[in-house]
């Protein structure tokens, strides 16, 4: 008997033959609602086949420490497999890629890898290859007992499913092709970015089903959560009952919001996968419509999952409380403030099942509602924790909201653009941009471009025409600019002529927040002028910003001075805001503290052209670039200003000039979308005749999404 699982202190044991073929059972589940059943099964199988070597068994056996290499013998059975294949008329290029693919994420389901590498020589080889030659090196017994075990193991297989290996083989890759044919290539590049899509979709199965087999190898400890019409069907009603609260509309600006509401909700009954955007201004009710669309697309279109993602973690916690309080059951919470909150009626775990299922949660994101940030969705796209994978597979046939998607940095515009594609196209999934200043992702100058819509279905869930934009508009936009004059000294005059108004100033740098905090302590005595940026921990901040919202319901006339932190999930409402030129999302967020309220007909915000001597924001790119762009198109503007003008100018603008960046540039001259592509600098026969090539552990180490370089400190409070 080979076992693959040994449990020394109770006993208990699985065999191999058990383990592989009920992984490959569960992965054949995991892959069927992707039309993936096959690829599943195979992926499954042959994962861990390596266990029957006598090298292994003596180490399970004996709970011995050394390290044997179990998973590369069934890449090599593969690799085996297809050279000695019957098969007709199937495209041999395409078979190729496959056949690697699936060697890749055998021996890869422990841990990613660089294919393209170095051999003792320092010559370039091929990392793949080397893993499936594995016993040239070692006394593995690969031929003597691994082949053997797999022949017999077939003959299991044959008796359950009615396949053998290259039968099997064979359904797994015409599946594949069926949805290798549904992406629209443009050239070779992004056809080999979505090969590597395809292997961390196929490793995502994988690792659920090993995973999940291997928790439940001797009892079952962990049961995965189907998705209940039922219960989607509760949070229908609930988001109903929420909308029915508001009561008749009787106002113009009600009556609008109503009528976007229903728009948005009798889309999300009919939408098929898709990529589509929810373009609305401040104030329409964004959020709850996207909650309405995405809870309709669930219950009346059978998606699995609700996921709301956005970059501000202030921002998702403040929305997170409003759908939690919606929708009041079996919500997951992830981010790196709560990450195991878990909303649910229905758990009777013991403690330590409980445990176990906590961070089966985490790692899986398997609840039908999942609120989380922009960090951990591209982690869970492109980073190489095992739970970073496992959760890549639940994006499938999931309703995606991405909110404030126009934060997303310009380096990571054709890793993003083509995994819309991919989520829509091969995993089914409805992605949603959410925003008030709609980047031009599918512009005609983009490479590669988001596929918006499909071919009957408009990509704009709502369209607002001109008069109901303006129902909606509380603010108005000028070029504080006056030649010759020292900017500081037109910011102070135009405070003194708004004695009476609350006044929010926001800069790109935190040495310009101290200069101008200073200056304005000293000229406004009889003011309360406030200071934030990220130079004050956390609490000082929140302390400062619950004093600021005081002063502001209390109607004083007060000075706020602040780097960009304020602009999003900060719930404050200035009389005016002055804002230094940046990108258009910027000035649009900053507008967004203005006149929340409506007090007046309109709120101003003042733009300032602080000149590079004085703010230094060539130190920080994204924002120097925007700035830059900004300053272009807002030169020599005189009188209001049109946003929406402003913005299509701006993108349109910003793109062709930094189109460079749109690769994921990095350090040595390279780019992470060539690394995860044709990567270059590695040629086919320097890797041994090799279709995939893609550097993976590199890509997923150099991306960030955020470069965090803070360091975390503790702070005592009495």
């Amino acid at each position: 008997m080979r076992y693959a699982h040994i449990d020394h202190k109770t006993g208990k044991t699985q065999s191999l033959q058990d383990h592989l073929l009920q992984t490959g059972k569960l992965a054949k589940e995991y892959g069927k609602p992707l039309k993936l059943e096959f690829t599943g099964l195979l992926l499954g199988i042959f994962h861990d086949l390596g266990k029957a070597d006598s090298k292994f068994q003596d180490k399970i056996r004996h709970n011995r420490k050394n390290r044997v290499n179990h998973s590369s013998a069934g890449a090599r059975f593969i690799d085996e497999l297809c050279k000695n294949h019957t098969w007709e008329g199937l495209d041999p290029r395409e078979l190729k890629y496959y056949k690697e693919i699936i060697m890749y994420v055998i021996t890869a389901h422990h841990g990613l890898y660089d294919i393209p590498g170095e051999d003792e020589n320092y010559d370039t080889c091929n990392n793949l290859f080397r893993r499936c030659d594995y016993d040239k090196k070692e006394k593995y017994s690969y031929q003597e007992e691994v082949v053997p075990f797999a022949k017999k193991l077939e003959g299991e297989l044959i008796k359950r499913t009615g396949y053998d290996y290259q039968q099997l083989f064979k359904k797994a890759f015409c599946e594949y092709m069926e949805l290798n044919e549904r992406l629209q290539i443009v050239d070779g590049v992004d056809f080999n970015y979505y090969r590597s899509l395809f292997m961390r979709l196929f490793l995502s199965i994988l690792k659920n089903a090993d995973i999940l087999d291997t928790i439940n190898a001797y009892d079952e400890r962990v049961k995965p959560k189907d998705s209940e019409v039922d219960q989607f069907k509760r949070y229908y009603e609930r988001v109903e009952e929420k909308y029915k609260s508001f009561g008749e509309a009787t106002t113009k600006l009600n009556r609008i919001r109503t009528d976007i509401a229903e728009q948005g909700k009798e889309r999300g009954k009919k939408d098929l996968p898709g990529v589509y955007r929810l373009d609305l201004p401040t104030g329409a009710g964004k959020t709850l419509i996207s909650l309405r669309y995405g809870i309709s697309q669930c219950f009346y279109q059978n998606r699995n999952r609700f996921i709301y993602i956005t970059p501000f973690l202030s921002v998702l916690e403040q929305n997170a409380t409003e759908i939690k309080n919606i929708l009041q059951e079996n919500i997951l919470e992830h981010h790196s403030n709560m990450v195991e909150d878990i909303v649910s009626s229905d758990e009777s775990f013991m403690e330590e099942k409980e445990s176990v299922f906590h961070e089966y949660l985490i790692d899986t994101w398997d609840r039908p509602v999942v609120l989380s940030t922009m960090v951990q969705f591209f982690q869970t796209c492109f980073k190489h924790r095992s739970s970073n994978i496992r959760r890549f597979y639940s994006l499938n046939n999931a309703v995606i909201i991405l909110d404030e998607v126009q934060s997303l940095p310009i380096e990571v515009m054709y890793l993003s653009n083509l995994l819309m594609n991919f989520l829509v196209k091969v995993m089914n999934a409805t992605v949603v941009h959410c925003t008030a200043t709609q980047p031009n992702y599918d512009a005609d100058y983009i490479k590669y471009p988001v596929e918006y819509g499909t071919q009957d279905i408009s990509g704009d869930i709502v369209l607002l025409d001109d008069e109901e934009r303006e129902a909606f508009r509380r603010t108005r936009y000028f070029v504080l600019n006056e030649e010759d004059r020292d900017i500081f000294r037109n910011i102070s005059d135009e405070i003194k002529k708004r004695s009476d108004h609350s006044i929010l100033i926001i800069v790109n740098t935190k040495s310009v927040v101290k200069i101008l905090y200073e200056d304005l302590l000293e000229q406004n005595p009889d003011r309360k002028v406030y200071y934030l940026s990220t130079n004050q921990c956390a609490k000082h901040r929140q302390d400062i910003i619950q004093e600021i919202r005081k002063d502001l319901e209390e109607d004083q006339p007060i000075i706020c001075v602040s780097t960009q932190l304020i602009e999003a999930g900060v719930d404050v409402d200035f009389d005016t805001v002055f804002r230094s030129f940046a990108g258009v999302d910027s000035i649009i967020q900053s507008g967004g503290r203005c006149n929340r309220e409506a007090r007046y007909k309109y709120g101003d915000v003042l733009l300032m052209d602080i000149s590079n001597t004085i703010e230094k924001t060539q130190w920080l790119k994204g924002v120097h670039d925007k700035k830059s762009i900004a300053r272009e198109i807002l030169s020599g503007e005189k009188g209001e200003i049109s946003i929406e003008d402003l913005n299509d100018r701006f993108y349109k603008r910003y793109y062709k000039r930094f189109c460079e960046k749109m690769v994921y540039p990095l350090h040595d001259g390279g780019s992470l979308f060539d690394i995860l592509s044709i990567n270059r600098g590695y040629s086919n026969s320097a890797l041994g005749g090799a279709y995939l090539r893609q550097s993976f552990l590199t890509a997923s180490k150099e991306f960030d999404l955020i470069k965090d370089e803070g360091i975390g400190i503790i702070i005592a409070t009495y």
